[in-house]
């Protein structure tokens, strides 16, 4: 929010000095009505600009009035166009939530070796959110968020580019695979590139929400955590386990 400026009291000051000035003169005449006019008309030029130099003042102050009652007004308008866009980003939060949960199952399906069904379709409504909430969100915001929305973009030719190839194993490719557990580098960042973007959006709920943010508990927490609602063991995946802990410390 803009401050009031010092130059405000600059003419006061002003004024100040001239009344001394005047005051001055008069005391050291004799008061009489020809030795006071006497003593304008030799001063008269330094009396005339001193006045000019406080009209001038008086000028600045109120343009510095005028610059601060628009800069009070251009926030008051940010902060109220702010407050419209954060009220739809809890729902673009949530769908982007639902979606990573979603490319995280069959993530660790495909780890698995078993079926799969197709990646859910975001409906294209978080781009128009989040750009209108970027616009008058502070910095440190606009850059989450972009990095979000790039993230995302990577995730989505991920995950599409690996279902459409990926290929169900049979019983005997799937013992083996229990047998040497999780092995396959790009499986692993199909799980991790899910995580990363339920971890972003959740991240931003607080803002969204108004709410002052909580202390986090650490990544790899957050991730083992992603194991109950998936319904695995943690301990089941090591490998996977070793990476997360370098991608989310």
């Amino acid at each position: 929010m803009a401050k009031n400026s010092g130059y405000e009291i600059l003419p006061i000051a002003f004024g100040g000095i001239i009344s001394g000035v005047i005051l001055s003169g008069v005391i050291g005449t004799t008061i009489s009505e020809d030795s006071f006019i006497s003593w304008v008309k030799q001063f008269q030029t330094l009396i005339a600009g001193l006045i000019a130099l406080a009209g001038a003042l008086l000028t600045v102050v109120a343009i510095q009035r005028q610059i601060i009652s628009s800069e009070r007004n251009h926030e008051d308008l940010l902060e109220r166009n702010l407050i419209a866009a954060r009220s739809l980003l809890p729902t673009a939060l949530s769908e982007l939530v639902a979606y990573g949960e979603n490319c995280l199952s069959i993530s660790f399906r495909m780890a698995q070796g078993y079926t799969i069904d197709s990646v859910q379709d975001l409906s294209g409504s978080h781009n128009d959110i989040f750009r209108e909430v970027i616009k008058y969100s502070p910095r440190e915001r606009q850059e989450q968020m972009a990095e979000l929305l790039a993230h995302l973009q990577v995730q989505i030719s991920r995950i599409k580019r690996e279902v459409a190839t990926y290929r169900p194993m049979d019983n005997a490719e799937r013992l083996y695979q229990n047998r040497v557990g999780d092995q396959d580098d790009s499986k692993r960042e199909n799980i991790l590139d899910a995580a990363k973007v339920i971890f972003q959006a959740e991240d931003l709920f607080c803002f969204a929400r108004r709410q002052q943010e909580q202390l986090e508990r650490t990544g790899i927490q957050r991730f083992r955590g992603l194991f109950v609602r998936m319904q695995l063991d943690a301990e089941d995946w090591p490998n996977l386990l070793e990476a997360a802990a370098r991608r989310f410390p």
